[in-house]
């Protein structure tokens, strides 16, 4: 059994690479056709090689973090950065300038996300059971990427492309947050 805080770690992990998977789904799925849209100067690679540039950023700070920081804080951080980047992927029909930021925090967060809640789980995750909740939580980005395209598709439609990428974001930038919080301030009950 894992002690109330390291459980409320594992929640914090799973979950919130859920959350973060579903955003990727998004911006995999619709965002880089949405931002070619917006900015025709740019086409729809553009943006996955920012999200990849901000990946290249984010791995190595996110185990630097983990290392020295609050491991459910830094990967609740990284999601808020990711929302941050889905937000900005909202306004580029009226700023196409802002398609580099928005898809380096979407890289940034994504990859620091899953980054730091791997290393969240070896860290804090019983010896006996790391591998398997380290597959699980691959398992979450799995289902996330997967779901996303059927969900947000479905959404897109219903509410248009700005305001899904609007809302998506600021999901991303509060849930992470208030349940790092939650957690942190509650260990026992998780």
């Amino acid at each position: 059994r894992m002690p109330g805080d390291g459980r409320a770690a594992v929640v914090v992990a799973l979950a919130v690479t859920l959350l973060s998977a579903l955003g990727y789904g998004l911006v995999t799925n619709f965002a880089a056709s949405f931002a070619e849209a917006a900015a025709p100067e740019a086409n729809a690679g553009m943006l996955m090689a920012l999200v990849g540039a901000g990946g290249l950023i984010a791995n190595p700070l996110a185990g630097w973090l983990v290392d020295r920081r609050a491991a459910s804080g830094v990967v609740a951080a990284f999601a808020a950065v990711m929302g941050a980047g889905i937000a900005l992927v909202a306004v580029l029909p009226m700023i196409p300038a802002l398609l580099a930021g928005a898809g380096l925090l979407v890289g940034i967060g994504y990859f620091g996300t899953v980054t730091s809640a791997v290393a969240l789980l070896a860290k804090r995750a019983p010896e006996g059971r790391r591998a398997s909740l380290i597959s699980q939580q691959q398992n979450a980005v799995d289902v996330g990427i997967g779901v996303s395209g059927l969900l947000f598709g479905a959404l897109i439609v219903a509410a248009g492309a700005p305001v899904l990428f609007a809302l998506a974001g600021l999901l991303l930038i509060v849930a992470p947050l208030a349940l790092a919080i939650l957690v942190t301030r509650r260990p026992a009950a998780m």
